[in-house]
């Protein structure tokens, strides 16, 4: 994404973006970076150990697992 938050599609609005590993030392990272943007952003979680974390921060939480194709597709709603 353009640097200010700014979005290329012309609505002015930042992207919703959904976050698979987003509990790693990188995915927290991009992950606030993106919040600060002020994208929606939904993460992949796949216990609570940030989940506190990821609150705080307005995302919303899907639990599950890459592995596990039930949870991928409430992941991938919305």
């Amino acid at each position: 994404m353009p640097s200010g938050g700014k979005t290329s599609s012309g609505s002015g609005r930042p992207p919703a973006v959904a976050v698979a590993g987003a509990s790693g030392v990188l995915g927290r990272e991009v992950v606030a970076r993106l919040v600060e943007r002020g994208c929606a952003v939904t993460v992949l979680v796949r216990d609570d150990s940030l989940a506190a974390w990821f609150g705080a921060l307005g995302c919303r939480r899907v639990r599950g697992d890459l592995l596990v194709p039930e949870g991928l597709a409430a992941f991938a709603t919305g």
